[in-house]
């Protein structure tokens, strides 16, 4: 972790003591961390391991190179080759357990006139190395072994190709809807698929004095997709339902007999709970106010951005990809353009590149500024509330002068950036990122001087690296359980090769080291603008580039404010994209919290959840 200029001592009586008071609280979290099982850091190997060799001793005569632009990474880092469905679950166990590949960074899938193909892109947490599996599936019987029981992580992307492609999981633990209804039976990125008619209404305008809504509907009852109003519910809260009532009944029979006087149940924190911070079903199973089991549903706010991507051209999609999270829209059309350029083979100019990754840390900044707001609001800390969305409007100015645009910034564009940097920005992005320092000090002396915020989250929420690693789980949440992966140092994209920054690392898992880990990012961020903008060089800031790739497919990553974003992006030759898939690290930090839960208090859960920092609308895209 980067280190940091000692604070000033202050002479005021009371904050001595609450300075004394940290420091013993803070040695005896140290003891009790040394206490804990270390965590199981990957293991950093030189070089790069040459995948298609090893992967060719172990199975002879079976892997088949794809001829295509491989996994999105230069050749001596990528690797893609097609195997037969029988051999994905040996083949995985091996680039697991031998290679060492210990991320599944991308699960799904695209049709093609020959059928489906099934891709797994696998990645490392030590070098970086990236293997993209194929699997070739016919359309009538896809199916394929779950590889859950090797990456837990894997469990809600295999739900995912199951009910956009049909696409069948054996062994999977639950293979059922995540994003769709429970009863919705069609598979809507298949190409024979087919939205219902009452998708589309009349059109007003043809009949204005007779159309009615009403009506409409009427005349156009639900097909079979859609059986009735009444069944359509979250994923599987018939079932939940029945068996907490189930449990109930139990608890009563048991309590009656004397033979338990245990009181479990379910209980509802979502969509609408303070809890759940946006439309996601959060539930949990309680013996008193004891945590024993949890369980998530999404797919409240699916917009069918995927879908949409195959009705619009490259350039037409920049606006889609800036709402995938409207606090992190620099950072995701980053992702976007950079999958497309390289699809294209362009190049784009220095400045533009400069700009774009300063356009990027600001993002970060005002990402993470605005979770620790909803942080330490639900902790009760209403001061730092308005402190730190005080310091967000600063960088928002900031974004704004940059977009034209106070949210879903839209600046960068497929071979360069929207505008120019204003000429007087520069110096004004010095006077915020000075004023934020001191402001970043004043947060941490108000809250780490508080017993109730050291309470409330050392010792809370605790999750290993290993356990990291096998969910999924990315950015901060991942470097604060000693896991040292940032892809702007692991995978250098942009011109992060030539920035100078050491990425923020706890070790304890808690939701005070995700805490201390976005307060060191947004001072990294800092480090690197002031750095950006002293190499900015002069020159174009755009360069037009052909708008119909190559057939191929690349996986493109960055770092985003929340961990891995990624976007798989397909082109067969045309003006449109055959399939693009996001990526999403809230998707997989979501995953992970039910893991977590487990074994806390109810009390513990706003701060558990909100130290995920989970965007839902990255979820369900």
């Amino acid at each position: 972790m980067a280190q940091k200029t000692p604070k000033t001592q202050v002479s005021d009586p009371s904050s001595s003591h609450a300075n004394d008071l940290h420091a013993r609280k803070r040695e005896k979290h140290e003891i009790n961390a040394q206490k804990r099982t270390p965590h199981e850091e990957p293991s950093r190997v030189e070089g790069t391991l040459d995948l298609m060799s090893s992967l060719k001793t172990a199975f002879p005569g079976a892997i088949d190179p794809a001829m295509h632009n491989g996994a999105g990474h230069d050749d001596n880092e990528g690797s893609s080759v097609y195997i037969e469905p029988e051999l994905l679950h040996p083949i995985c166990t091996h680039l697991k357990n031998i290679v060492g590949l210990s991320h599944c960074a991308m699960l799904t899938a695209i049709e093609n006139k020959d059928g489906l193909e099934l891709i797994v892109i696998l990645d490392s947490h030590a070098i970086a190395n990236r293997m993209e599996l194929r699997v070739r599936l016919p359309n009538n019987a896809a199916a394929v072994k779950s590889i859950s029981d090797l990456w837990p992580g894997a469990n809600w992307l295999e739900r995912e190709a199951w009910e956009m492609f049909g696409i069948e999981f054996h062994g999977h633990p639950s293979l059922e809807h995540l994003l769709l209804a429970e009863n919705f039976n069609s598979n809507p990125l298949r190409d024979s698929f087919i939205p219902p008619d009452h998708f589309t209404s009349p059109d007003p305008s043809t009949s204005p004095d007779s159309f009615s809504p009403l009506e409409s509907f009427n005349s156009n009852p639900l097909p079979d997709t859609f059986t009735s109003l009444s069944s359509i519910s979250p994923n599987g809260a018939k079932n939940r339902a029945k068996e907490s009532a189930m449990a109930i009944d139990n608890q009563a029979s048991r309590k009656a007999t004397g033979t338990d006087k245990r009181k479990t149940q379910w209980q509802d924190l979502g969509p609408a709970g303070r809890c759940a911070g946006g439309p996601w079903d959060l539930q949990v199973m309680t013996e008193g106010d004891c945590i024993t089991d949890a369980r998530i549903e999404v797919g409240y706010l699916h917009t069918g951005m995927e879908w949409l991507a195959q009705k619009k051209n490259y350039t037409q999609l920049t606006p889609f990809t800036d709402r995938i999270s409207p606090s992190s829209s620099m950072l995701w059309s980053h992702c976007y353009v950079l999958a497309v350029e390289k699809l294209l083979g362009a190049e784009v100019p220095s400045r533009a590149e400069h700009l774009r990754a300063l356009a990027s840390e600001l993002q970060r900044i005002a990402s993470h500024l605005g979770w620790l707001g909803s942080f330490v609001r639900d902790l009760g800390n209403v001061t730092v509330l308005m402190w730190s969305l005080r310091e967000r409007e600063f960088i928002l100015d900031l974004l704004e002068a940059l977009s034209g645009a106070r949210f879903n910034n839209n600046f960068i564009r497929i071979g360069g950036v929207l505008k120019d940097m204003p000429s007087s920005l520069g110096e004004q992005i010095f006077k915020v990122t000075n004023r934020l320092e001191n402001a970043l000090d004043d947060f941490e002396k108000t809250l780490e001087g508080s017993s109730i915020f050291r309470s409330r989250t050392m010792d809370v929420g605790y999750l290993t690296g290993a356990q990291a690693m096998e969910l999924g789980v990315s950015g901060s949440n991942l470097r604060a359980s000693g896991i040292g992966m940032d892809i702007r140092s692991h995978a250098p994209y942009s011109i992060y090769e030539d920035l100078d920054f050491v990425c923020a690392i706890e070790r304890e898992g808690d939701c005070f080291a995700r805490y201390r880990v976005r307060m060191e990012e947004m001072r990294t961020s800092i480090y690197l603008i002031r750095q950006i903008l002293d190499k900015l060089p002069d020159g174009d800031t755009w360069l037009k580039a052909p708008l119909r790739p190559e057939t191929g497919s690349v996986y493109t990553t960055v770092e985003g404010a929340r961990g891995e974003c990624g976007i798989f992006l397909t082109s067969d030759g045309s003006e449109k994209p055959a399939r693009l898939k996001v990526r999403s690290p809230s998707l997989s930090n979501l995953f992970a919290a039910p893991s977590i839960l487990r074994g806390y208090r109810l009390e513990d859960v706003s701060a558990i959840v909100d130290s995920l920092d989970i965007c839902i609308s990255e979820v369900d895209r």
